[in-house]
Protein backbone atom coordinates (compact mmCIF):
# COMPACT_ATOMS: atom_id res chain seq x y z
CA UNK A 1 0.00 0.00 0.00
CA UNK A 2 1.53 3.67 -0.72
CA UNK A 3 2.56 5.54 1.61
CA UNK A 4 0.90 9.76 1.56
CA UNK A 5 4.36 11.89 1.09
CA UNK A 6 4.33 15.60 2.20
CA UNK A 7 6.66 17.25 -0.33
CA UNK A 8 9.11 19.33 1.58
CA UNK A 9 8.26 22.22 -0.13
CA UNK A 10 4.39 21.58 0.85
CA UNK A 11 5.89 22.01 4.71
CA UNK A 12 7.97 24.88 4.33
CA UNK A 13 4.65 26.53 3.13
CA UNK A 14 2.69 25.01 5.66
CA UNK A 15 4.87 26.37 8.63
CA UNK A 16 6.02 29.93 7.63
CA UNK A 17 1.93 30.33 7.14
CA UNK A 18 1.74 29.26 10.63
CA UNK A 19 4.73 31.36 12.01
CA UNK A 20 3.42 34.12 9.98
CA UNK A 21 -0.29 34.20 10.71
CA UNK A 22 -0.27 32.45 14.33
CA UNK A 23 2.52 34.81 15.51
CA UNK A 24 0.82 37.00 14.13
CA UNK A 25 -2.60 37.17 15.82
CA UNK A 26 -0.34 36.63 18.90
CA UNK A 27 -0.33 40.26 19.61
CA UNK A 28 -3.81 40.78 19.84
CA UNK A 29 -4.08 37.85 22.07
CA UNK A 30 -0.98 39.09 24.45
CA UNK A 31 -2.96 42.45 24.54
CA UNK A 32 -6.52 40.50 25.82
CA UNK A 33 -4.13 38.86 28.28
CA UNK A 34 -2.41 41.67 29.84
CA UNK A 35 -5.72 42.55 31.41
CA UNK A 36 -5.85 40.60 34.31
CA UNK A 37 -2.29 39.30 34.11
CA UNK A 38 1.51 40.85 34.81
CA UNK A 39 3.70 40.59 31.54
CA UNK A 40 6.42 38.09 32.50
CA UNK A 41 3.92 36.06 34.81
CA UNK A 42 1.71 36.02 31.60
CA UNK A 43 4.82 34.76 29.55
CA UNK A 44 5.69 32.23 32.35
CA UNK A 45 2.86 30.22 32.50
CA UNK A 46 1.79 30.46 29.28
CA UNK A 47 5.05 28.42 28.13
CA UNK A 48 5.22 26.36 31.63
CA UNK A 49 1.85 24.52 30.79
CA UNK A 50 2.72 24.35 26.89
CA UNK A 51 6.04 22.78 27.54
CA UNK A 52 4.46 20.70 30.62
CA UNK A 53 2.17 19.49 27.72
CA UNK A 54 4.22 18.81 25.04
CA UNK A 55 7.00 17.44 26.69
CA UNK A 56 4.64 14.80 28.48
CA UNK A 57 3.36 14.09 25.08
CA UNK A 58 7.13 13.49 23.86
CA UNK A 59 8.20 11.66 26.22
CA UNK A 60 5.27 9.02 25.89
CA UNK A 61 5.59 8.74 22.29
CA UNK A 62 9.49 8.44 22.50
CA UNK A 63 8.97 5.36 25.25
CA UNK A 64 6.81 3.83 22.69
CA UNK A 65 9.37 4.41 19.99
CA UNK A 66 12.03 2.87 21.92
CA UNK A 67 14.03 6.04 22.44
CA UNK A 68 16.07 7.04 25.22
CA UNK A 69 15.30 9.58 27.62
CA UNK A 70 16.66 13.17 27.22
CA UNK A 71 20.16 13.37 28.43
CA UNK A 72 21.61 15.98 30.86
CA UNK A 73 23.50 17.79 28.03
CA UNK A 74 20.00 17.49 25.77
CA UNK A 75 18.45 19.32 28.91
CA UNK A 76 21.30 22.02 29.39
CA UNK A 77 20.94 22.80 25.31
CA UNK A 78 17.35 23.14 25.87
CA UNK A 79 17.76 25.14 28.64
CA UNK A 80 20.10 27.60 26.58
CA UNK A 81 17.30 27.86 23.92
CA UNK A 82 14.86 28.16 26.06
CA UNK A 83 17.01 31.06 27.80
CA UNK A 84 16.69 33.19 24.38
CA UNK A 85 13.73 32.36 23.30
CA UNK A 86 11.47 32.27 26.27
CA UNK A 87 13.04 34.00 29.07
CA UNK A 88 14.63 36.98 27.52
CA UNK A 89 13.11 37.07 24.06
CA UNK A 90 9.37 36.41 24.80
CA UNK A 91 9.56 37.95 28.23
CA UNK A 92 11.45 41.45 26.85
CA UNK A 93 8.04 41.25 24.66
CA UNK A 94 5.64 40.93 26.91
CA UNK A 95 7.25 43.74 29.16
CA UNK A 96 7.88 46.05 26.45
CA UNK A 97 4.39 46.02 25.34
CA UNK A 98 3.53 47.68 28.43
CA UNK A 99 5.56 50.56 28.00
CA UNK A 100 5.81 51.04 23.66
CA UNK A 101 3.17 51.80 21.23
CA UNK A 102 2.06 48.92 19.10
CA UNK A 103 3.87 49.86 16.19
CA UNK A 104 7.14 50.70 17.40
CA UNK A 105 7.11 47.12 19.55
CA UNK A 106 6.43 45.72 16.05
CA UNK A 107 9.21 47.75 14.44
CA UNK A 108 11.93 46.47 17.26
CA UNK A 109 10.76 43.06 16.96
CA UNK A 110 11.35 42.97 13.12
CA UNK A 111 15.10 43.29 14.15
CA UNK A 112 15.58 40.01 14.68
CA UNK A 113 16.23 39.12 10.77
CA UNK A 114 19.06 41.55 10.69
CA UNK A 115 20.30 39.87 13.83
CA UNK A 116 20.56 36.97 12.44
CA UNK A 117 22.39 38.06 9.47
CA UNK A 118 24.96 40.25 11.98
CA UNK A 119 25.69 37.34 14.22
CA UNK A 120 26.10 34.86 11.15
CA UNK A 121 28.60 37.43 9.73
CA UNK A 122 30.62 37.87 12.66
CA UNK A 123 30.41 33.89 13.10
CA UNK A 124 31.99 33.29 9.85
CA UNK A 125 34.15 36.60 9.24
CA UNK A 126 32.50 37.05 6.57
CA UNK A 127 31.98 33.98 4.55
CA UNK A 128 28.40 33.85 4.87
CA UNK A 129 27.77 37.22 3.37
CA UNK A 130 24.75 36.93 0.99
CA UNK A 131 23.72 39.79 -1.21
CA UNK A 132 19.95 38.66 -1.70
CA UNK A 133 19.72 38.08 2.13
CA UNK A 134 21.09 41.56 3.09
CA UNK A 135 18.71 43.08 0.17
CA UNK A 136 16.29 41.45 1.53
CA UNK A 137 16.64 42.69 5.27
CA UNK A 138 16.89 45.80 4.32
CA UNK A 139 14.04 46.48 2.33
CA UNK A 140 11.84 44.22 5.12
CA UNK A 141 13.13 46.93 7.82
CA UNK A 142 12.32 49.80 5.41
CA UNK A 143 8.77 48.74 5.03
CA UNK A 144 8.43 48.15 8.96
CA UNK A 145 9.58 51.40 9.31
CA UNK A 146 7.53 53.27 7.25
CA UNK A 147 4.52 51.33 8.65
CA UNK A 148 5.30 52.01 12.66
CA UNK A 149 6.89 55.86 11.72
CA UNK A 150 5.23 58.02 14.15
CA UNK A 151 2.64 60.71 12.51
CA UNK A 152 4.14 62.84 14.72
CA UNK A 153 7.35 62.98 16.70
CA UNK A 154 8.05 60.07 19.40
CA UNK A 155 8.55 62.12 22.46
CA UNK A 156 6.73 59.89 24.43
CA UNK A 157 9.14 56.56 23.67
CA UNK A 158 10.19 54.34 26.26
CA UNK A 159 14.00 54.80 25.19
CA UNK A 160 14.88 51.95 27.98
CA UNK A 161 12.12 49.78 26.74
CA UNK A 162 13.16 50.41 23.40
CA UNK A 163 16.83 48.79 23.93
CA UNK A 164 16.04 46.15 25.92
CA UNK A 165 13.79 44.75 23.49
CA UNK A 166 16.27 44.90 20.53
CA UNK A 167 18.74 43.25 22.88
CA UNK A 168 16.45 40.76 22.98
CA UNK A 169 16.29 40.60 19.92
CA UNK A 170 19.84 39.55 19.69
CA UNK A 171 19.36 37.05 22.32
CA UNK A 172 16.54 35.59 20.34
CA UNK A 173 18.76 35.30 17.11
CA UNK A 174 21.54 33.75 18.63
CA UNK A 175 19.01 31.08 20.37
CA UNK A 176 18.09 30.82 16.85
CA UNK A 177 21.37 29.63 15.56
CA UNK A 178 21.96 27.83 18.45
CA UNK A 179 18.90 25.48 18.20
CA UNK A 180 19.78 23.99 15.15
CA UNK A 181 23.15 22.52 16.64
CA UNK A 182 21.88 21.51 20.26
CA UNK A 183 21.32 18.28 21.43
CA UNK A 184 17.75 16.95 21.28
CA UNK A 185 16.08 13.63 22.59
CA UNK A 186 12.92 12.19 20.79
CA UNK A 187 11.24 13.59 18.20
CA UNK A 188 10.59 17.32 17.55
CA UNK A 189 7.52 17.84 20.36
CA UNK A 190 9.48 16.67 23.12
CA UNK A 191 12.61 18.94 21.83
CA UNK A 192 10.41 22.14 22.06
CA UNK A 193 8.28 21.25 25.03
CA UNK A 194 11.54 20.84 26.77
CA UNK A 195 13.11 24.60 25.20
CA UNK A 196 9.76 25.90 26.40
CA UNK A 197 9.34 24.31 29.66
CA UNK A 198 12.80 25.23 30.80
CA UNK A 199 12.29 28.90 29.53
CA UNK A 200 8.73 29.02 31.02
CA UNK A 201 10.43 27.95 34.60
CA UNK A 202 13.80 30.42 34.25
CA UNK A 203 11.07 33.42 33.22
CA UNK A 204 8.86 32.36 36.25
CA UNK A 205 11.52 32.70 38.36
CA UNK A 206 12.23 35.98 37.35
CA UNK A 207 8.39 36.99 37.86
CA UNK A 208 7.98 35.83 41.20
CA UNK A 209 11.15 38.05 42.04
CA UNK A 210 9.87 41.01 40.75
CA UNK A 211 6.90 40.66 42.81
CA UNK A 212 4.59 39.96 39.74
CA UNK A 213 2.94 36.62 41.77
CA UNK A 214 1.93 38.75 44.52
CA UNK A 215 0.10 41.47 42.02
CA UNK A 216 -2.12 38.19 39.93
CA UNK A 217 -5.55 37.85 41.29
CA UNK A 218 -6.90 34.59 39.93
CA UNK A 219 -10.64 35.53 41.34
CA UNK A 220 -10.38 38.69 38.77
CA UNK A 221 -9.72 37.37 35.53
CA UNK A 222 -11.94 38.57 32.84
CA UNK A 223 -13.19 35.82 29.89
CA UNK A 224 -11.54 37.40 27.38
CA UNK A 225 -8.09 37.54 28.90
CA UNK A 226 -8.23 33.12 29.88
CA UNK A 227 -9.46 33.15 26.08
CA UNK A 228 -6.09 35.41 25.10
CA UNK A 229 -3.92 33.10 27.38
CA UNK A 230 -4.97 29.81 26.26
CA UNK A 231 -4.69 30.73 22.44
CA UNK A 232 -1.56 31.63 23.64
CA UNK A 233 -0.72 27.97 24.88
CA UNK A 234 -1.92 25.96 22.46
CA UNK A 235 -1.64 27.83 19.06
CA UNK A 236 0.90 30.22 19.91
CA UNK A 237 3.28 28.15 21.62
CA UNK A 238 2.54 24.60 21.10
CA UNK A 239 1.68 25.14 17.60
CA UNK A 240 4.07 27.96 16.92
CA UNK A 241 7.01 27.17 18.63
CA UNK A 242 7.13 23.34 16.45
CA UNK A 243 6.51 25.18 13.13
CA UNK A 244 9.60 27.75 14.06
CA UNK A 245 11.25 24.66 15.24
CA UNK A 246 11.00 22.67 12.04
CA UNK A 247 11.53 25.38 10.03
CA UNK A 248 15.06 26.18 11.94
CA UNK A 249 16.15 22.37 11.44
CA UNK A 250 15.33 22.42 7.55
CA UNK A 251 15.78 25.90 6.21
CA UNK A 252 17.94 28.80 7.14
CA UNK A 253 17.43 31.09 10.32
CA UNK A 254 17.15 33.71 8.08
CA UNK A 255 13.91 32.14 6.32
CA UNK A 256 12.50 31.17 9.75
CA UNK A 257 12.56 34.40 10.96
CA UNK A 258 10.61 36.16 8.01
CA UNK A 259 7.80 36.07 10.22
CA UNK A 260 9.53 39.56 11.91
CA UNK A 261 7.96 41.08 8.93
CA UNK A 262 5.19 39.38 8.36
CA UNK A 263 3.73 39.40 12.14
CA UNK A 264 3.42 43.45 11.68
CA UNK A 265 1.06 43.41 9.02
CA UNK A 266 -1.28 40.26 10.43
CA UNK A 267 -1.61 42.95 13.46
CA UNK A 268 -2.20 45.65 11.39
CA UNK A 269 -4.76 43.66 9.34
CA UNK A 270 -6.76 42.33 12.25
CA UNK A 271 -6.48 45.76 13.97
CA UNK A 272 -8.49 47.20 10.65
CA UNK A 273 -11.00 44.14 10.37
CA UNK A 274 -11.72 43.32 14.46
CA UNK A 275 -11.07 47.08 15.87
CA UNK A 276 -12.41 49.34 13.21
CA UNK A 277 -8.53 51.09 12.39
CA UNK A 278 -8.25 52.98 8.99
CA UNK A 279 -5.97 51.01 6.52
CA UNK A 280 -3.80 54.12 4.38
CA UNK A 281 -1.67 54.29 1.74
CA UNK A 282 1.43 53.97 3.98
CA UNK A 283 0.09 50.76 5.49
CA UNK A 284 -0.28 49.06 1.74
CA UNK A 285 3.33 50.48 0.83
CA UNK A 286 4.42 48.99 3.90
CA UNK A 287 2.58 45.52 2.73
CA UNK A 288 4.49 46.03 -0.56
CA UNK A 289 7.89 45.93 1.23
CA UNK A 290 7.27 43.26 3.18
CA UNK A 291 6.04 40.76 0.72
CA UNK A 292 9.32 42.19 -1.66
CA UNK A 293 11.54 41.23 1.11
CA UNK A 294 9.78 38.01 1.90
CA UNK A 295 10.25 37.06 -1.44
CA UNK A 296 14.23 38.20 -1.43
CA UNK A 297 15.15 35.74 1.53
CA UNK A 298 13.33 32.83 0.36
CA UNK A 299 15.14 33.47 -2.88
CA UNK A 300 18.50 33.55 -0.73
CA UNK A 301 17.47 30.56 0.62
CA UNK A 302 16.63 28.49 -2.87
CA UNK A 303 19.86 29.61 -3.91
CA UNK A 304 22.05 28.33 -0.85
CA UNK A 305 20.22 25.04 -1.31
CA UNK A 306 20.77 24.89 -5.07
CA UNK A 307 24.61 25.74 -4.78
CA UNK A 308 24.91 23.29 -2.29
CA UNK A 309 23.34 20.59 -4.00
CA UNK A 310 25.59 21.23 -7.66
CA UNK A 311 28.75 21.14 -5.45
CA UNK A 312 27.58 17.81 -3.92
CA UNK A 313 26.81 16.40 -8.01
CA UNK A 314 29.99 17.86 -8.68
CA UNK A 315 31.79 15.77 -6.42
CA UNK A 316 30.28 12.93 -6.78
CA UNK A 317 30.51 12.82 -10.30
CA UNK A 318 34.30 13.59 -10.40
CA UNK A 319 34.87 9.94 -8.62
CA UNK A 320 36.03 7.18 -11.00
CA UNK A 321 34.21 4.91 -12.37
CA UNK A 322 31.16 6.84 -11.89
CA UNK A 323 31.11 8.32 -15.32
CA UNK A 324 30.24 4.31 -16.50
CA UNK A 325 27.08 3.19 -17.42
CA UNK A 326 24.94 2.02 -14.49
CA UNK A 327 25.80 -2.02 -13.67
CA UNK A 328 22.85 -3.91 -11.99
CA UNK A 329 25.83 -6.22 -10.18
CA UNK A 330 28.24 -4.35 -7.45
CA UNK A 331 31.42 -3.51 -9.28
CA UNK A 332 34.56 -4.54 -6.31
CA UNK A 333 37.50 -1.80 -6.61
CA UNK A 334 40.79 -3.15 -4.88
CA UNK A 335 42.44 -1.26 -2.70
CA UNK A 336 46.10 -1.37 -2.48
CA UNK A 337 48.27 -3.87 0.25
CA UNK A 338 45.78 -6.56 0.27
CA UNK A 339 42.82 -4.57 1.95
CA UNK A 340 39.60 -6.37 1.09
CA UNK A 341 36.96 -5.34 -1.91
CA UNK A 342 34.55 -2.52 -1.53
CA UNK A 343 31.80 -2.27 -4.00
CA UNK A 344 31.30 0.93 -5.50
CA UNK A 345 27.55 0.34 -4.93
CA UNK A 346 27.65 0.74 -0.80
CA UNK A 347 27.27 3.77 0.55
CA UNK A 348 30.47 6.15 0.74
CA UNK A 349 30.98 8.35 3.52
CA UNK A 350 31.29 12.03 2.33
CA UNK A 351 31.98 14.72 4.69
CA UNK A 352 30.30 14.27 8.06
CA UNK A 353 27.73 12.31 7.06
CA UNK A 354 26.85 8.80 4.96
CA UNK A 355 24.87 8.71 2.16
CA UNK A 356 22.88 5.66 3.42
CA UNK A 357 21.27 8.24 6.35
CA UNK A 358 20.01 10.75 3.23
CA UNK A 359 22.24 13.61 3.75
CA UNK A 360 25.27 14.07 1.99
CA UNK A 361 27.06 17.79 2.70
CA UNK A 362 29.78 19.22 0.24
CA UNK A 363 33.18 17.83 1.52
CA UNK A 364 35.73 20.98 1.53
CA UNK A 365 38.05 20.98 -1.28
CA UNK A 366 41.11 19.73 0.30
CA UNK A 367 39.41 16.48 1.33
CA UNK A 368 37.33 16.58 -2.29
CA UNK A 369 40.92 16.62 -4.58
CA UNK A 370 42.65 14.20 -2.14
CA UNK A 371 39.72 12.12 -2.68
CA UNK A 372 39.39 12.34 -6.83
CA UNK A 373 42.57 12.08 -6.97
CA UNK A 374 43.80 8.48 -5.43
CA UNK A 375 40.39 7.07 -3.92
CA UNK A 376 41.50 3.79 -3.44
CA UNK A 377 44.99 4.22 -2.57
CA UNK A 378 46.11 3.86 1.03
CA UNK A 379 48.11 7.37 2.15
CA UNK A 380 47.45 7.57 6.03
CA UNK A 381 44.62 5.48 6.60
CA UNK A 382 42.55 8.63 6.79
CA UNK A 383 40.69 8.17 3.46
CA UNK A 384 37.34 8.28 2.33
CA UNK A 385 36.70 4.31 1.89
CA UNK A 386 38.99 3.79 4.90
CA UNK A 387 36.63 6.11 7.29
CA UNK A 388 34.07 4.13 6.29
CA UNK A 389 34.95 0.52 6.62
CA UNK A 390 36.11 1.77 9.93
CA UNK A 391 32.33 2.31 10.88
CA UNK A 392 31.00 -0.06 9.02
CA UNK A 393 33.38 -2.52 11.75
CA UNK A 394 32.01 -0.90 14.69
CA UNK A 395 27.82 -1.80 13.92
Amino acid sequence: MPSVLVSRSTLVVATLLITWLVWGSSFVAITYALESFPPLLMMATRFVVAGSIATAIGLVLARRAGQALPTRRAWRDASLVGLGFIAIGMGATGWAATRLPTGIAALLVATAPLWIVVLQLGVTRGASRNSIALTGVAVGMAGIGVLVAPGGGSTGLDVGAAIVLVLANAAWAAASLFAPRAEKAGGLLLGVGMQMLSGGIQLGLVALATGEGARFELASMTSLAFGGWTYLVLASSIGGFLAYGWLLDNVSAGTASTHAFVNPLVAVALGVAMLGEHLDGRMLFAGGAVIVAVVLLLAAEARTSTAATAGTALDVAALPGLDRAPDTSPVPVRRARGARAVSIGRPIAVGRASVRRGFSPAPTPAFASRRTARPWQATDGMDALSIDEAFDGLS
